[in-house]
């Protein structure tokens, strides 16, 4: 039996990347200090926010757009039937201080790194803008995501 029409898998337009170079072995806080922000949470430390990779490397980063409200876990199947994982915070700090206008256009999350706050509530980082200052903060992924502004920051597998 042929499937129908939609049944067939949307074509995926072309989806924005960005070379950028990490260099893992700089803390969080180096990072935040390279990405020149005009305000950080707090909370966003290397203590709260550990990486297990070392050395530099040059990586392209996807920023994948959806087009409506979605899940968290939507998000990930998405990004895993593009080949993508979920870029960490050493990655997301890489590509705010190397390309820092892109969060002035949309909103860019990290979901692969993640921490609990005190109150036991799932944390992820996030780049935005308010105006003319760039910010750096922490968001709860466990929320729909609800307009289609965000932006999943993501790297090959």
């Amino acid at each position: 039996m042929s499937k129908s029409v939609y049944d067939q898998p949307k074509p995926q337009p072309s989806i924005p990347s960005y070379t950028v170079t990490v260099n893992y072995c700089q803390t969080v806080e180096q990072l935040i200090k390279a990405g020149n922000y005009g305000w950080v949470n707090g909370s966003i430390t290397d203590k709260h926010f550990r990486t297990n990779k070392k050395g530099e490397e040059q990586i392209e980063i996807f920023t994948v757009s959806t087009d409506r409200q979605m899940s968290n876990s939507e998000v990930s199947k998405l990004l895993d039937s593009l080949g993508l994982r979920d870029a960490n915070i050493k990655e997301l700090l890489s590509l705010g201080a190397q390309h820092p206008d892109l969060q002035r256009q949309n909103i860019i999350v990290a979901r692969g790194s993640r921490w609990r706050d005190c109150e036991g509530d799932l944390m992820v980082p996030h780049l935005f803008s308010n105006m003319s200052r760039r910010h750096l903060d922490l968001i709860n992924p466990t929320l729909p995501w609800f307009f289609s502004g965000w932006q999943f920051a993501a790297v090959r597998k």
